[in-house]
């Protein structure tokens, strides 16, 4: 039975397309976002060969194909060969002819790591939950708030396990996920998706396999990168995997299944755990991707639903997990299991019960992070870890405790929900779009903000300024709402950026270097009264701190010296006395030529001087 709200019912109407002989009964849905291409499936009620016909977003030329004419009900077609971060509008069909164009079947090719624009990403676990009325009713208002809110293209899907319920039989993904969320959302968003608990109770709870074998549904329904093929260290099994998304390395663990020898992940001789460990060093190694996400099924810390204390699954994840992520400065791990919302702080260092939790300890910045007035955003995030349970979006389940696991910064159990997270360059956002429409839940984190450059330039010389974050921006020569500013300034300056709400701060020492002026010639000595010359001394040359004067043969009363720089400006003017140590203090002067004139006994000597 489907459940759509009105509202919604024009919207999703690709659940099934009509066409002659065979109906396709099953999506397209997107897989395996890459750099050049995607993988596009769908199912038909009968077999028949597949094709999908493409072409760039707003191109007038004739659309490509991809095809095989092996006949199939379960079509899988995998595009390569494409432009970087293009969008591609797509149709699916057999070899003789289309299904039909629909405005949702789009994807865009995987952006560079170094990509300026945003990046978009949809994640929630628990969700196909069709077998009662609240749970229904409260997967229908997360879908609908979502569609509401997301204003434009998402870029992805994350599924964080337990994806149909009880039991991840076809029929439960058919009816609880593919004909429920339709080609308005997967048409165009590329699922990345996990295995949780319940996709291996096929074919029912009872019947469940204790070996926790990799044979079930879930991995005929989803195609994911196990040899690479989207960037990370190849795993050789569906089960777990990597994909590179802009700046974004995701993991995908399975934190239920078992490898070979029944080992769990939280074991550190399982294939998984050991894969885990190369892939994130290597990650670290190639400094390529900004954001690290880990997503699974498990979670590290959780109460309100599940307990992380009393489930010893929980607790191995915890006590084996956790020091990986540690290490290798994993930003957000993402979970479901539990069927609540819970964001943590900013935390390291963790694997004991949750009443050894230490805000001093355990947590690297004292933020909630909203990034309001009242609470600054996580700012140059180099360390620690962001946990987040978005277990809500379909089952909605307390167990009665009251309090909250003390990692917690916000949690919610009264409300279904899922998150929205926005990455731009050095910036990551992510909002808990709750069931009644309402963001909250929010937080900001940046890296690498708040710099000190410093820039030389010539004068009359321009120079461009830049500020290290996407957001707002206040400068200091009065412009604003502007990420960079070009100036040309006169002398040597200082020049500031900072956002709105006065928590990031970028400065810029900028030196102007002046061209130095050519000394004219000057003679010496030169005597510009009557008499005898005499041997005018000054040392040292080039001078210092201070100055040493000698008239050798002769002993005035006092002597006048006066200093003047190249623009003939005098600079210091001072009268020694013969009884006195003739010295001349000269610290205070800026680097520079300099001309030095003794009038004394009626007589002017002048000499040339230089001040490194």
């Amino acid at each position: 039975m489907k459940f759509f709200s009105p509202p919604l019912t024009a919207i999703l109407f690709f659940t099934l397309t009509p066409l002659a002989a065979q109906t396709v009964v099953r999506g397209p849905y997107l897989q395996q976002p890459t750099a050049d291409g995607v993988t596009v499936r769908w199912r038909t009620d009968v077999p028949t060969a597949s094709r999908v016909l493409y072409r760039a977003t707003g191109g007038t030329g004739p659309m490509q194909n991809s095809t095989d004419a092996k006949l199939t009900t379960e079509h899988e077609i995998t595009l390569k060969d494409l432009r970087r971060d293009v969008r591609f509008d797509y149709e699916i069909g057999t070899t003789a002819q289309s299904f039909g164009a629909n405005v949702d079947q789009f994807f865009r090719t995987t952006p560079a790591a170094d990509t300026q624009r945003s990046i978009r990403f949809w994640a929630m676990g628990d969700f196909g939950a069709g077998d009662t009325d609240k749970y229904r009713a409260n997967q229908r208002m997360v879908r609908d708030q979502f569609l509401a809110h997301k204003k434009g293209p998402v870029d992805l899907w994350v599924w964080l396990g337990d994806n149909a319920y009880c039991c991840g039989t076809q029929a439960e993904y058919q009816t609880q996920v593919f004909d429920y969320y339709t080609s308005a959302l997967l048409g165009n968003m590329p699922i990345l998706p996990s295995p949780g608990n319940h996709e291996y109770y096929y074919p029912t709870l009872a019947t469940a396999d204790p070996e926790r074998k990799r044979d079930v549904p879930y991995f005929d329904i989803v195609t994911t990168p196990s040899q690479g093929e989207a960037g990370g260290v190849p795993s050789g099994t569906e089960a777990y995997y990597a994909t590179d998304y802009g700046g974004i390395h995701f993991i995908s663990l399975d934190s239920y299944g078992y490898d070979p020898g029944r080992l769990p992940l939280s074991d550190s001789a399982s294939a998984q755990y050991q894969w885990l460990e190369k892939d994130l060093a290597a990650n670290a190694a190639a400094g390529k991707s900004r954001w690290a996400v880990v997503f699974m099924h498990h979670p590290p810390y959780t109460k309100r639903s599940h307990d992380s204390d009393a489930a010893a699954e929980l607790r191995a994840i915890r006590q084996a997990l956790v020091p990986v992520f540690d290490r290798y400065k994993v930003d957000l791990v993402l979970a479901g299991h539990s069927h609540v919302y819970e964001r943590s702080y900013l935390m390291k260092g963790h694997t004991d019960h949750s009443a050894t939790f230490n805000k001093p300890q355990h947590e690297v910045q004292n933020t909630d992070a909203h990034y309001t007035v009242e609470s600054p955003p996580i700012i140059n995030k180099d360390e620690g870890t962001v946990y987040m349970v978005i277990g809500s979006a379909g089952r909605l389940d307390w167990n009665g405790r009251p309090d909250p696991h003390p990692t917690s910064i916000y949690s919610n159990y009264q409300m279904g929900g899922s998150t929205l997270f926005t990455v731009t360059d050095n910036r990551l956002d992510g909002e808990w779009i709750a069931a009644d429409g309402q963001i909250r839940d929010r937080f900001t984190m940046f890296k690498n903000v708040n710099k000190r450059v410093e820039k030389q330039i010539a004068a009359g010389a321009s120079v461009t300024l830049a500020a290290s974050w996407p957001g707002s921006y206040r400068w200091s020569t009065g412009q604003a709402g502007v990420s960079s500013i070009s100036v040309q300034p006169p002398r040597d300056t200082v020049i500031t950026v900072r956002d709105s709400l006065d928590y990031l701060q970028d400065t810029f020492v900028i030196t102007v270097q002046q061209p130095q002026p050519v000394p004219e010639p000057v003679p010496e000595p030169v005597v510009t009264a009557t008499g005898p010359v005499a041997e005018f001394i000054i040392y040292p040359n080039p001078g210092h701190d201070r100055l040493l004067i000698e008239l050798p043969g002769k002993t005035p009363a006092s002597m006048l010296v006066t200093l003047t720089d190249m623009t003939g400006r005098t600079v210091v003017e001072r009268t020694l006395e013969a009884d006195a140590r003739p010295e001349l203090d000269i610290r205070a002067l800026p680097a520079g030529a300099y001309v030095v004139r003794v009038m004394a006994n009626g007589q002017t000597w002048q000499r040339l001087i230089v001040k490194p």
